[in-house]
């Protein structure tokens, strides 16, 4: 008898631990899911605390120039369309379960609840949702905070319109980005944006209607590169191997078991629910969808679009740098102005897309690792510096920061404004920028508000005239004209 007990005792552990530590642990009971889940993370999830120099330090700020990524946006028509068949996936889901599946019952209550919301037939496709309206005023008030010298604006005495430079593509998602993030900054001063251009070549280019695994964009004003989408076999091919081969295979048979279908599920059928999980995660903070997955599961998706990315619009090929040069080109034109102290902006706000936004991070070397992403290097690339749920997410965004040496009065002055900022700044080491140093002028790089390393700089901190040297040769020779040869 003591020992019948024993046994049942040991099988009842064994079942607790299963599920305690196993993949049947209930998402809808997690505290903190995994939401990192590349270019769809939402920012909140994603970003750093902003940072800066001290305010104490001798080097001041004199220039903000951002490049900044379109909030969160609803999906575009195509995947609006295929999300009309979630509802027969979760039924097929719910039938599974009456004798296979593993999900628990809290995971399947709220699967049998779930409805989209909003529902896909009035979903204004690929426009701004309310929370990606939310994280870009929100981004704008920690900037300001961060650099209340240059932004923090106390009355329409002390602003002119001439101080700030605004400027997005003439798309819904980042115009209404773009009017968000100056709402949070400005609190209702007015501002006039710059009108882009009708062939803007600095933040975007046209669309064409091209159904992609990774895009739809592909870009019109720009002929070789949109023939090289076609044409190179590495755009494409790396991601085609991963997906044949045994790191996703592995979560299609997770996926599988835990749905409680007999064969494998199908991969477009898992990508639709990867990508139901993803958006409503980024709109709601939470999918019934995402039980599908486990937090492995969800890296091994994301190191997927990471591939596609990396070769469609990130380092992995020399076309995307070239493509990304004329924000870059922009940025070292205004950085030298200043250095001869032309008249410049206080700040310059562009609000672009994932491909120049990346493109432009390529040219200057970010997210370039020592080895290239490959189908077959999955398990060694878990530290990656390019992973887009890190330097792609909604809101994403590469800003620039021009210092320069100024006296201990503006310093008193500058430290008596910082006391109304709502932010801790970081407690770096002081910078002097002082007449005693070789340059009386520092850069600092900032990547999603995380400061970025940059070789040959200390501590994230750049010399000016290291930082022009090193990227000058891909600003001065910028142009476009390989677009037409």
């Amino acid at each position: 008898m003591a020992a019948s007990s024993i046994v049942i005792l040991l099988a009842l552990l064994s079942v607790f631990l299963f599920v305690v530590n196993g993949d049947e642990k209930c998402y809808a009971e997690i505290d903190q899911p995994h939401l990192l889940m590349g270019t769809k993370t939402a920012y909140e999830s994603s970003r750093g605390n902003a940072t800066r120099l001290p305010i104490e330090s001798a080097c001041k700020p004199v220039q903000i120039w951002a490049l900044i990524r379109h909030g969160v946006r609803y999906p575009d028509i195509n995947m609006t369309k295929q999300f009309s068949k979630l509802n027969g996936l979760r039924d097929d889901i719910l039938l599974n379960h009456k004798q296979r599946g593993k999900l628990c019952d809290a995971d399947l209550k709220k699967l049998r609840e779930w409805k989209m919301n909003p529902e896909p037939n009035k979903m204004p496709a690929e426009e701004l949702t309310d929370s990606g309206k939310k994280e870009m005023r929100e981004f704008a008030r920690r900037l300001k905070d961060s650099y209340p010298e240059l932004l923090h604006v106390e009355s329409s005495q002390n602003f002119t319109g001439a101080d700030y430079k605004f400027r997005a593509t003439d798309i819904q998602r980042t115009k209404a980005s773009m009017e968000a993030f100056i709402a949070g900054l400005l609190e209702g001063k007015k501002v006039k944006p710059e009108e882009p251009p009708k062939n803007d070549s600095l933040l975007y280019f046209t669309i064409l209607n091209a159904q992609r695994h990774l895009s739809t964009q592909t870009y019109k004003n720009c002929p070789a590169y949109e023939d090289s989408l076609i044409t190179d076999p590495i755009v494409n091919g790396e991601t085609i191997k991963f997906t044949n081969g045994p790191d996703f295979r592995a979560v299609q048979q997770n996926v599988s078991d835990r749905l409680g279908f007999e064969s494998l599920i199908d991969t477009d059928a898992m990508l639709l629910i990867y990508e139901i999980c993803r958006f409503e995660t980024a709109w709601h903070g939470r999918s019934a969808w995402c039980t599908a997955f486990s937090a492995e599961d969800i890296k091994v998706l994301e190191y997927r679009e990471d591939i596609g990315c990396y070769y469609y619009c990130g380092p992995g090929r020399r076309i995307n740098e070239m493509l990304g040069c004329p924000p870059l080109q922009d940025m070292i034109r205004r950085f030298r102005n200043l250095e001869k102290n032309a008249d410049e902006p206080k700040a310059v706000f562009y609000f672009t897309h994932t491909v120049t936004l990346q493109a432009t991070m390529a040219a200057m070397g970010i997210g370039k690792d020592k080895y290239p992403l490959l189908s077959t290097n999955y398990h060694a690339a878990g530290d990656r510096t390019f992973k887009t749920s890190l330097i792609g997410p909604f809101a994403g965004n590469l800003v620039a920061v021009f210092h320069r040496f100024v006296n201990k009065t503006c310093l008193k002055a500058i430290a008596l404004l910082s006391r109304h900022s709502r932010t801790i700044l970081t407690n770096a080491s002081v910078y002097r920028c002082s007449d005693n140093e070789t340059t009386r002028h520092k850069v600092t790089l900032h990547v999603s508000e995380r400061l970025w390393p940059v070789s040959g700089c200390t501590n994230g901190v750049c010399d000016w005239e290291m930082f022009e040297r090193k990227y000058a040769n891909a600003a001065d020779r910028c142009n476009l004209n390989f677009c037409y040869q």
